[in-house]
């Protein structure tokens, strides 16, 4: 299947309920050649016979990437959280990164991605103040985070990237914490999917000095 095909596929079943999700497929296949569309294709052994309902499942996934961001709050343009226990866990608002990264080019890309980042902690440090019962936050994701974004959250004071894993009781997550991050991206409870996460302290966020982006500056991010 052509990338034209792909579209009028996936517009053809576009609904109000999975809008959202079919939008950001249409939005990453116009980012794509047809050489890297049919490389990924490749790498992902996708071909005519499983081609739709991959594309079925990655509208599911969206989808429920969507409907979980509006359950938490929103804090800028790239970042969210919801809170668990002692704990607050922050994730990407759902968004094509790659486009955004191509009309960007890589070094502005990982600067806007590092200033959301950096903003998000220092709004983030006007919660942890209000409330003294908040022990730590995590930040979660399925996607192992390239080497450039792995180093801004280390740099602004998270620890090392690594892989959420049941047995271990030295990470400063309990079971069903885990159970629950790992259920988040497994809907089928199957834990097939890896899901990566660091952390950072109370004291670490509370002791570091962000910058904000002001006010005013943040409306022109809109555009």
């Amino acid at each position: 299947m052509k990338k034209n095909e792909i579209k009028a596929w996936l517009m053809d079943r576009r609904t109000a309920e999975n809008e959202v999700a079919v939008n950001y497929l249409l939005g990453l296949l116009d980012s794509m050649s047809d050489e890297d569309l049919h490389a990924k294709f490749n790498e992902l052994k996708i071909d005519d016979n499983n081609i739709e309902q991959f594309l079925i499942s990655q509208i599911e996934r969206i989808q429920t990437q969507h409907e979980q961001s509006e359950r938490f709050t929103n804090v800028n343009k790239m970042f969210c959280y919801g809170r668990i226990e002692n704990t607050l866990h922050m994730h990407l608002i759902p968004k094509d990164l790659r486009s955004l990264k191509a009309k960007l080019g890589d070094e502005a890309f990982y600067q806007f991605f590092k200033d959301q980042l950096e903003d998000f902690l220092s709004r983030l440090q006007d919660i942890f103040k209000k409330d003294s019962t908040i022990t730590t936050l995590f930040a979660v994701s399925p996607i192992f985070f390239n080497h450039n974004i792995a180093m801004a959250h280390e740099q602004l004071g998270f620890m090392p990237i690594t892989q959420i894993d049941l047995e271990n009781d030295q990470d400063g997550m309990s079971v069903e914490q885990k159970k629950r991050f790992l259920n988040m991206f497994n809907k089928d409870g199957s834990h097939k999917r890896n899901v990566y996460y660091t952390s950072m302290s109370r004291e670490k966020l509370l002791g570091t000095e962000y910058a904000r982006i002001p006010e005013d500056e943040r409306t022109a991010l809109d555009d």
